[in-house]
Order: C-alpha cells, then sequence, then structure tokens
C-alpha cells in the first residue's frame, strides 16, 4: 500500500517586502518520501542548505516524513524593492511508493482554481503561490473642496500625512497630522470636531453601453428594462404640454414647405447628444398659430417614432433618420418650421462594466443608499449633460406591489378589514447574481452586477462617448476593507486652529482703532483678541473690522488702552488647522491608497 502525503502547512498569506521566515511542516505517512522546490518569479531557485534564492536549480530532494508523522523546515524569503512571486512545489515520489491524499478542489468566484485553499493531488504534485509586495503607503488628505464641486474659496493649500505599512502585517497604533491653510486674506474657524464618517471614498462606475438596433426600444446591455417600466416616464413628466416631453430638447423642421411620407428629417439645431433610440415628438403650435402634429398612423393621432441614426450620411449633423416600421405608411408627414421634441428614455437598472475605466472597480465598495456625485478631482466637473433633474440619485430596492383589502366578519356581525400588500416586483439596490467577479492574485478587484435607482436614470449613463457611467460617494471607512482589503479603525480624531498673534504698532488710548503689525487669520465678529492690558473684566472683545491682509487697524468690540508693542493673540479663528488622530491597520492587503478627510463638514472660513 502507497505511503500518504496528508497535509502541507506553510503561511501562505501576503508578504511584507522586509521578507522573513516562515516554517513548514509536511504530514503523513512515516517514511513517506517527497521533495519539495521553492522558485521565484525571476527563475531563482532556493537553496534549502544556504538559504538563500540563486540562479541554480536546487530544491530538498527525497526527503522522509519522520516516524512521527511530521516533517518540519523552514524558508528564509529575502527583502525585496519590487513585487516578488514564489511558486511552491511538493512532488510525491511515486517511484518510492508514495501518493498525495485525494485532491479536493476549492475555486474562486471567476471559476478559476484557487490552488492554496485546494488539498490533495490527482497526481504527483501539489502547487502553492505566496506574493511579496512592497510595502502599502497610505496617504491621509484633507479635502478642499465641497462634494460635487470646485475648490473652497476660503481653502489655500494642505499638508497631507502618510502611513507606511508591510503588505499582509498589522501596525499598531500610530498618530497622524495633517494641516490646511488658507488664503492671507481669509480665516478659518471650527464648526465641529471631525469623525471617522467624514472620510469618503469617490467610487467610479462605468455601465454597459447599449447596442440600439435602428428604432429600437432598449432592452438589454447597459439599460436593464424592468417588467412594466415606463422608460419615458420622465419626458412626460417634464413636458411644457400635455402630450410632449422635452429631456433632450427641442428643434423645428427646417425643410422647405415640410415633408411627406418622410424618413430623413433635417431640423434646424439637433439637441445635444441625441441617440439613436430616441424618441421623437410633436405636438404644437406653428409660428402663425396653426396647430400641427406629426402625423402618419393610426389615424392622425400622435405620432411616437424612434430615431434610428444621426448624422447618418456624415455631411449634415442637423439631419437624422426615423423608424417607421411601426406606422402603416412609409414615413412621417410634418409641416415646414414645425417644432420637434427630442426624448431620451430613463431607466431605473443599469448594467456595470468594470472593464471600461482603470479606476472603476465595478459594484464594490457600494451599498444601499449610496449617492452619486460629480468626479470631484476635476478641475472642471463633467456637467455637461441634462439629466432632467434626476440626480444625485441613490441606490435603492425597487418594488412593485398591489396593496389589497380582506373584510373578515366577526362573530358578532361586526366586519374587521385588513390591508395586505403583494410584492409582484422586487429588485435589490445592488445585484450580483450571475457576474463573476475578477480575482488577482487571488483577491477579488472587481465585481460587476446591476445597480438599481431611487428614481429613472437617463439613458447617457451607459453611452459611450458620453457621461459613461457616475460618480458614487461612500462615507465613512467601511469601504476599505471591500475595495483595499485592508481592516482600518481612526480614533481620536482632533482638529486645532494654530492662533494667530501680532503687535500694536502704536500706544492706543481708550479706543476702538487698534493698529497692528498684521491682520491675517481673522473672521470678521468672530475672531477675538487678548494680551497684556487686554480688559479681563469683561469677555476677550471681538474683531468687527473686515478681513485684510498685512499692517492696518483692527476695530474691536470695545475700548482698549494698550501700549505700543503689545503681543496680541486672536481666537476662534486661523490661518491653519491641524487634524490629528490615530489611525490602527488590522490587516494590509493592498498597494497604495488615500484616506480622504471632508474638511468642509468641520471647517468653515471666510
Amino acid at each position: 500500500m502507497a505511503k500518504i502525503i496528508n497535509k502541507f502547512n506553510i503561511d501562505l498569506s501576503d508578504m511584507a517586502a522586509a521578507g522573513g521566515s516562515r516554517t513548514f511542516s509536511i504530514e503523513g505517512d512515516a517514511n513517506a518520501i517527497f521533495s519539495l522546490e521553492v522558485k521565484n518569479e525571476d527563475g531563482y531557485y532556493y537553496n534549502f542548505n544556504t538559504g538563500v534564492f540563486s540562479a541554480t536549480k536546487a530544491r530538498l530532494k527525497r526527503k522522509a516524513i519522520g516516524s512521527n508523522g511530521t516533517y518540519n523546515n523552514n524558508i528564509m524569503f529575502p527583502s525585496v524593492t519590487d513585487n516578488d512571486q514564489y511558486d511552491i512545489y511538493l512532488w510525491a515520489e511515486q517511484a518510492q511508493n508514495t501518493e498525495h491524499a485525494e485532491f479536493s478542489e476549492v475555486r474562486f468566484g471567476d471559476g478559476s482554481l484557487d490552488i492554496n485553499s485546494s488539498t490533495g493531488s490527482n497526481s504527483s504534485l501539489v502547487q502553492k503561490v505566496i506574493y511579496q509586495y512592497t510595502d502599502t503607503t497610505i496617504t491621509i488628505i484633507p479635502f478642499m473642496q465641497t462634494l460635487g464641486g470646485d475648490k473652497v474659496a476660503w481653502l489655500d493649500s494642505y499638508v497631507a500625512d502618510t502611513i507606511v505599512v508591510g503588505r499582509g502585517k498589522s501596525s499598531g497604533k500610530q498618530s497622524f497630522s495633517c494641516t490646511i491653510s488658507c488664503t492671507a486674506t481669509e480665516g478659518l474657524q471650527i464648526l465641529r470636531q471631525p469623525l471617522a464618517s467624514d472620510f469618503f471614498k469617490e467610487i467610479d462606475v462605468r455601465f454597459e453601453p447599449y447596442a440600439a438596433s435602428s428604432g429600437a426600444v432598449l432592452t438589454g446591455d447597459g439599460p436593464m428594462l424592468i417588467q412594466g417600466e415606463d422608460i419615458w416616464a420622465q419626458a412626460k413628466s417634464l413636458s411644457s404640454t400635455s402630450t410632449d416631453g422635452h429631456t433632450r430638447g427641442q428643434s423645428r423642421l427646417n425643410i422647405g414647405g415640410g415633408c411627406s411620407e418622410a424618413s430623413r428629417l433635417i431640423v434646424d439645431a439637433l439637441p445635444s447628444n441625441t441617440q439613436v433610440g430616441d424618441r421623437l415628438t410633436g405636438w404644437n403650435h406653428d409660428t402663425t398659430g396653426t396647430q400641427n402634429s406629426i402625423t402618419g398612423y393610426n389615424g392622425g393621432e400622435q405620432q411616437v417614432v424612434t430615431i434610428s441614426a444621426v448624422n447618418p450620411t456624415g455631411s449634415n449633423a442637423n439631419e437624422f433618420d426615423v423608424d417607421t416600421s411601426a406606422t402603416d405608411q412609409s414615413g412621417l408627414t410634418i409641416a415646414d418650421n414645425h417644432m420637434l421634441y427630442f426624448n431620451a428614455p430613463y431607466y431605473y437598472r443599469y448594467k456595470t462594466d468594470a472593464s471600461l475605466a482603470a479606476t472603476s472597480s465595478g459594484v464594490l465598495g457600494l451599498k444601499l443608499g449610496s449617492k452619486e456625485v460629480d468626479k470631484m478631482e476635476d478641475s472642471n466637473p463633467d456637467q455637461g449633460i441634462s439629466d432632467g433633474g434626476n440626480r444625485p440619485n441613490t441606490l435603492a430596492i425597487y418594488e412593485d406591489s398591489t396593496t389589497y383589502t380582506i373584510e373578515t366578519t366577526n362573530d358578532d356581525g361586526s366586519i374587521t378589514e385588513e390591508t395586505r400588500e403583494t410584492i409582484n416586483i422586487s429588485y435589490p439596490a445592488i445585484d450580483t447574481t450571475g457576474f463573476k467577479p475578477t480575482i488577482t492574485n487571488g483577491k477579488v478587484t472587481s465585481q460587476d452586477g446591476i445597480l438599481t435607482f431611487s428614481s429613472p436614470q437617463k439613458v447617457d449613463m451607459a453611452v459611450a462617448g458620453l457621461e459613461g457611467g457616475t460618480w458614487f460617494l461612500a462615507r465613512g471607512l467601511d469601504w476599505v476593507k471591500e475595495l483595499h482589503n485592508t481592516e482600518i479603525k481612526v480614533t481620536n480624531l482632533k482638529v486645532e486652529l494654530t492662533k494667530p498673534t501680532t503687535t500694536t504698532t502704536s500706544a492706543v488710548s481708550n479706543s476702538t482703532t487698534i493698529p497692528v503689525a498684521d491682520r491675517e487669520g481673522i473672521i470678521q465678529n468672530v475672531s477675538t483678541i487678548s494680551g497684556i492690558g487686554i480688559d479681563a473684566s469683561a469677555v476677550n472683545p471681538t474683531i468687527t473690522s473686515a478681513a485684510a491682509d498685512g499692517a492696518g487697524n483692527w476695530t474691536a468690540s470695545a475700548a482698549q488702552t494698550l501700549e505700543s508693542g503689545v503681543t496680541l493673540t486672536v481666537a476662534n479663528t486661523g490661518l491653519t488647522a491641524t487634524i490629528t488622530g490615530d489611525i490602527e491597520i488590522g490587516h494590509c492587503g493592498d498597494s497604495n491608497f488615500n484616506l480622504i478627510l471632508d474638511c468642509p463638514n468641520f471647517l468653515t472660513g471666510a
């Protein structure tokens, strides 16, 4: 009977750049014979005698498991300056009547084999892998913009702080400190102390572009149609009349004398971002006051058609084709100068495609209630696409339900009514069912799925070349684990102002006008001053004059008598705020990333 190798025990977690020793044990029948080889990504082999990697092929050759059923040894991994990978090969020497235990397979979410979690083998080989990474730098950045907007006017500069942690390592509690400053003619004021919920992450989500066929209503790809969903409801809600919406815009027909049975039209100016699949309607009065309509089927009733091509000949940007397949005529009849309305469809649900952007990780980091924002790092945020008032939006559960009442006749003849609800359709805010994650080096780096919004969103979110997606804001630190495989705890957050000081440039005698060498860091009617000679019998006086830079006069809320050259200290405001706290890393599992602190939540300025 063959001798069996049952287990190969070694720590396979990510290794920090500093390297180090890892012990291993091989368990099995006494005198089972094995060989072991360790090779790095550069093709260097580990020499168990010298304890170093070299180009010379080396291995543990035909070693026997001891009488206690275990073989023990260790591997010394070197320090590195770039990422490395170590492939470990354990052979059961079949020529010496040794086999591995029966193979037990484990696979990742994408279907690929998880060799580190699988045990045993159907062959003579068991393979494992260890990844070694350079240290992770976590940068704590005090953010200086309003969310979805430009840089706050009263903020001028910041200094970030960094925490360096070995990959796969934990850290004890470490202190950090970063600063944020305003311009010389402004001042900062603390609104409250910072909270862990003031950290945030922008999550870039891209949607799979749709490929509309000629005139077809979209039923898949990027936008996901819900049964019974009215994708034109938003256009109707924005309508300027009872029958025409204009979620794209409007333009007048520009074909001399109008057109009859036409499928190709020209307008004065085609609305921006008009797409194949958009709807065209028309019901208005022309410039002479005569009522006109698009006619073509259904007894001359309001015609609804979709756009099948934009600029079909490539020579006129205001020319487009319409789909007339649903009509009983070959085209449309429209009076010249008639106003046409262009409408984009709106959908509740969209399919993500993380492959469309290097910074996108699909739905990772999102949760029920996650809110859309404009992209904040852009100096000119994307505001080019009208959204019909439906953004920003949040991720929400979609439910279509029916409410009904049941009447029960009681023994005394009275009737009890009970209202019940039946859920007809329900979709989660984030649905990953049937979507395989992207696995890199054994970790989930991206996960696509379908997102459901609290209100329908314009189809442009899934149009390549337009918005092509959206940005979500994740507050707090919960997203760090999912996006960066890192456990973080931040405590003892605090913000303090550096109190400005200056000196009087001449004596003051019972006057509210105080000449000083520098007037920086104050806010009118908020800043107070203290110093030798300031009347301590009452509260410190407030500076009531406007903020300014350099030497000049302050106006105080109460008259003062001061000597020349007296040092005065400003309280309640300042030029610079220092944010401190403690950070603890429970497990560091990703490359460099940022923790961004939303300073306008707890600081203001003027």
